[in-house]
This record gives C-alpha cells, sequence and structure tokens, in this order.
C-alpha cells in the first residue's frame, strides 16, 4: 500500500475552452499557487518526497515552484499524469462544440467511460494510465506528491476507494487543494 498527496494545478485563466492535454495559463502565478500548496501540506503535517507532475505546464510550473519550496529542485514529469485526452476538440469552447458537433459531444457526454472524443481517450484510458503510473511507483522515501489535473486526481480516487466515475464526477477537485490516498500496488 502506498500514500500520495494530489495537487490540482491553480485554476486556469481560460474558460468555457476543452483543454485537457493542451497548455493553458493560470490565473496568479505559480510561485505564489506553490505557497498556498505548502501551507496546506504543513498543515497536514505531511512528509512529502519526490515530486510527480504532468507535463502540462499548469502542473509542471506549479509542481516546479513547489519544489523550490521545499527545498529540492527535483521535479519527475509523468506523461502518465496528463488529463484527460479530448483529442480533435482541444482547444475549441465547448459552445463551439455543442453547435457544430453536438452530436458527437452528446454520445460522448452519454458513455464517457468507453466513449471516446474524436482522437482522444475514454475515462477507462485514463484508468490504465494512472494503474500504470502506481505500479511503476516502487519504494520511495516520503510520500509522494503529485500535481495533476481534476481527471487523473479522480482516477487516483477510484483506485484507492473503488469508487464509479459518477460518484467522482460529483464530487469536487479543487484548485491547489491537496488529498492524501492510499493505493493498493497494481500490476
Amino acid at each position: 500500500m502506498t500514500a500520495v498527496l494530489l495537487v490540482r494545478h491553480a485554476p486556469p485563466a481560460v474558460q468555457g475552452l476543452c483543454y485537457g492535454q493542451r497548455d493553458v495559463d493560470v490565473v496568479g502565478t505559480h510561485d505564489e499557487a506553490a505557497l498556498t500548496v505548502r501551507e496546506a501540506l504543513v498543515l497536514r503535517r505531511a512528509q512529502p518526497g519526490l515530486i510527480f507532475a504532468s507535463p502540462w505546464a499548469r502542473a509542471h510550473d506549479l509542481a516546479a515552484a513547489l519544489a523550490r519550496t521545499m527545498g529540492t529542485t527535483s521535479v519527475r514529469v509523468d506523461p502518465r499524469l496528463s488529463e484527460l485526452s479530448f483529442g480533435d476538440w482541444e482547444g475549441r469552447s465547448w459552445e463551439d462544440l455543442r453547435l457544430h458537433d453536438g452530436e458527437r459531444l452528446d454520445g460522448w457526454m452519454a458513455n464517457y467511460v468507453t466513449a471516446r472524443p474524436p482522437g482522444g481517450e475514454t475515462t477507462s484510458d485514463l484508468d490504465a494510465r494512472i494503474r500504470a503510473f502506481v505500479g511503476a511507483l516502487g519504494e520511495i522515501e516520503g510520500t509522494p506528491v503529485i500535481v495533476s489535473h481534476a481527471g487523473p486526481i479522480r482516477a487516483f480516487r477510484r483506485l484507492a476507494h473503488g469508487t464509479s466515475w459518477e460518484e467522482e464526477l460529483a464530487r469536487p477537485v479543487p484548485f491547489l487543494g491537496v488529498e492524501e490516498v492510499t493505493l493498493r500496488a497494481t500490476t
């Protein structure tokens, strides 16, 4: 069993945009966000170990700033921690998708566990990426800090608690929130 600390990036500075695996600016600076996360870690009396991050700037840049505040520069970037890929829909507004690709959008929303956006992933694909990441963690000193996105955090929760996607989508994933979950090793 492995405990991990999950951190979601700062709020994006865009609204209404489909941006899963796309770099977008965030509100505030990563250094400010890192101080907020650091305070939350201190309040939890966490013993953070290695810092892992999604390669997308909103997560990676926060992880780098957090590492600096903790006196290290070591961040391990892992693409398996990326947000769900929306494929051809990336960078388009949700309003545009409703107007010009509404049938496929409705089909995906009705069955997102097995359906995929054109050129994108299913939530089952996301679950598989997170299981592979956890399976590769091995022995680590301290509690790993994982800076990522709402989708992967929900997938970590599902792995830890055996919940459904419907249950997880009903639970918020706060920006700059820190959450600890205990995972079972996977293969």
